[in-house]
């Protein structure tokens, strides 16, 4: 699987496109609201990067799901946020403002947080047979050059082209989505046995992991006594993971193809619940949420 150029070659295309579309929707100013709104980045932050991965271990462990498809929930917790849930956001009139600076944030932030997570959390599971060697150096250099600097290039882009660039933003988001799509489809049809085998258990678990995220969000930013635009999105943010990129660590960095399993089983199941929590909030149910 590690040699095959679904991994190999479709999975890093897959996201450097993704992050390359993410960065065309990016400005300079997306970072500087980061100072604007201390308290609500504050908030979301801990909870993307601190209480997630907390959350991701403790599900798994529960859960009693095989090493492998553990440690894939695990490293979705690693990996916040992503362009979908800005998208989703904009779409139900959330708070887009902060949805998009905690995208940016993560996305240049995570690259450096995942093997170092990574380590921590797989200490769990350090006595199976599951490989669990993600080097920190190299692991940090091929996700800031599959994430970051896609992002770079395309803000780039944006500055320069000004409003031209929304020409371009689109048809690149289909080709990501249909890279994307190519992948999971692979990875589902060369994994087929070992989908059926984990498919009632792991979905469940899945569900379990993205319901409890978004409460969590949703918690923590009534705590802080968001507003309850800022609290939808704080809780999308929480419970939206950047599939992509957990499929790259999982399936290439790693080399499994049952751990990429779990990042497909979850973008199946987070999308929906994700819909559902936004239009609760656009039209006065978010206040009824836990």
């Amino acid at each position: 699987m590690r040699d095959s150029a679904l991994v190999s070659i479709l999975v890093p295309v897959a996201l450097v496109t993704l992050m390359l579309g993410l960065g065309l929707t990016l400005e300079v100013r997306d970072f500087r609201r980061i100072l604007q709104s201390p308290r609500l980045m504050a908030l979301g932050l801990v909870a993307q990067m601190v209480l997630l991965p907390i959350l991701g271990v403790g599900v798994a462990l529960a859960s009693g799901l095989q090493a492998p498809f553990a440690l894939g929930l695990v490293v979705l917790t690693l990996c916040p946020g992503g362009a979908l849930s800005s998208a989703l956001c904009n779409f139900i009139r959330a708070d887009v403002a902060l949805s998009v600076s905690l995208t940016a944030t993560a996305s240049l932030v995570t690259p450096f947080t995942i093997p170092l997570l990574y380590r921590w959390a797989g200490g769990f599971w350090a006595n199976t047979e599951t490989t669990l060697n993600l080097p920190i150096g190299p692991t940090m250099g091929q996700l800031v050059g599959v994430s970051i600097a896609p992002v770079v290039v395309g803000m780039i882009v944006r500055r320069s082209l000004g409003a031209k660039a929304q020409r371009i933003e689109v048809p690149i988001r289909i080709v990501s989505v249909a890279l994307f799509l190519a992948v999971v489809s692979g990875i589902v049809a060369q994994n087929l046995d070992a989908l059926r085998e984990g498919l009632s258990t792991l979905g469940l678990t899945a569900l379990t992991l993205n319901l409890a995220a978004m409460a969590m969000g949703v918690g923590l930013a009534r705590l802080g006594r968001a507003s309850r635009a800022s609290t939808v999105t704080i809780g999308i943010e929480v419970g939206m993971q950047n599939v992509a990129t957990a499929t790259f660590v999982t399936a290439t960095l790693l080399g499994s193809s049952t751990m990429a399993l779990t990042s497909a089983v979850y973008a199946i199941v987070m999308l929906p619940s994700a819909v559902l929590l936004g239009l609760a909030g656009r039209y006065g149910a978010a206040s009824s949420l836990p």
